[in-house]
């Protein structure tokens, strides 16, 4: 067991990796306090050679801390990972106090961190397979009590349905496009709401099947994913983003309607 991280400073163009066995969880409140703080906590750890980079696997977190350009490159956390409300107030407070630096997250986590020092980012990806069964079931509106994922789809006559999934994103994205026979099984909902205190989504992907577009959005910081939802889907263009499903104020102010853009 662990919470495995990578830090890194740069420095003079050239990088020092570091590992810590525990700190994937914490780093973003340990390196939250400034630049002097930071490249203490970070010098503190064990420095390790390209042998010691992690893989996704295992790479639960990490940070760049780069004094040349000042930039601040982080993913960390169990609950600011796949919560994007609490990240984006994270963020704007963590730039409060990085005055001066660019702060930004790494969406493709461990990856992100190799193309930034000019370390192989393929070193640092493991193969993917998808599910050979998919799990597609359908959140009826009185039972939201948890949402991983909303889908919505323009259907071939232009009607646009909204789908509240069980099931991380990523895993009906790697399936492909035969996921489009298992939503033609359900009717979807015109409208969805999601009010105060529930659950918000960890991630949403629209579909035109007219058109055969596709875009997502996915919380968790998922290395090389456009790549592999764009080999799954061949023949169909493929956009991801790194902002969530659009929504809008409801009526009462107590709810939120979700979009069918994302």
């Amino acid at each position: 067991m662990g919470h495995r991280a990578n830090l890194i400073l740069v420095e003079s163009g050239k990088y020092q990796l570091f590992y810590n066995h525990w700190c994937a969880n914490t780093i973003y409140r340990d390196l939250f306090w400034g630049v002097e703080h930071a490249v203490e906590f970070i010098r503190a750890q064990e420095e390790v050679d390209e042998s010691g980079w992690l893989d996704e696997v295992w790479a639960e977190g990490g940070a760049v801390v780069d004094l040349d350009k000042q930039v601040f490159l982080i993913f960390a956390g169990e609950d600011i990972a796949s919560n994007v409300q609490l990240r984006r107030v994270y963020l704007d407070v963590l730039r409060s106090v990085w005055q001066g630096w660019q702060v930004q997250w790494a969406y493709e986590g461990i990856a992100d961190m190799a193309n930034y020092v000019g370390f192989p980012r393929e070193n640092v990806l493991v193969e993917v397979e998808s599910e050979d069964v998919l799990r597609f079931e359908v959140l009826q509106q009185q039972h939201l009590d948890w949402i991983d994922t909303v889908a919505s789809i323009v259907t071939e006559d232009k009607a646009v349905k909204l789908f509240p999934l069980y099931d991380y994103t990523e895993d009906y994205l790697y399936y492909g496009s035969p996921l489009l026979a298992a939503i033609r099984e359900y009717q979807g909902l015109d409208d969805l709401i999601i009010a105060d205190g529930d659950p918000f989504p960890r991630g949403g992907f629209h579909l035109d099947i007219m058109a055969r577009t596709l875009e997502f959005w996915v919380a968790p910081s998922i290395p090389d994913i456009k790549n592999r939802v764009r080999r799954k889907w061949q023949g169909w263009s493929v956009q991801s983003t790194s902002r969530p499903i659009r929504v809008s104020g409801g009526a009462n102010k107590r709810a939120t309607a979700v979009s069918h853009r994302i």
